[in-house]
């Protein structure tokens, strides 16, 4: 999906960046959460293949802890200017 509004001219002006959210009574209601990980490395290849575009975190923020939000949006900072 990413590599598919990276090649629309011009590009969106913003991404949402969806976590799943399970909820019971549906078929994927028995489905692991996105770890932190996936959801830093997700929105790191937003930013490198969308540089002009605003990358939104959508669902699943709210069952995110504030730190958790803070790393996923530091993290291409602080890895590309050590």
């Amino acid at each position: 999906m990413l590599i598919t509004l990276a090649s629309l001219i011009p590009q969106p002006e913003s991404v949402p960046i969806n976590a799943l959210v399970p909820v019971a009574g549906t078929p994927m209601e028995e489905m692991e959460t996105v770890s932190i990980w996936e959801m830093v490395r997700m929105v790191a290849t937003a930013r490198i293949l969308l540089p002009q575009t605003q990358v939104r975190l959508s669902a699943g923020r709210s069952n995110m802890s504030r730190e958790d939000k803070l790393y996923v949006f530091c993290w291409r900072k602080f890895h590309f200017c050590r």
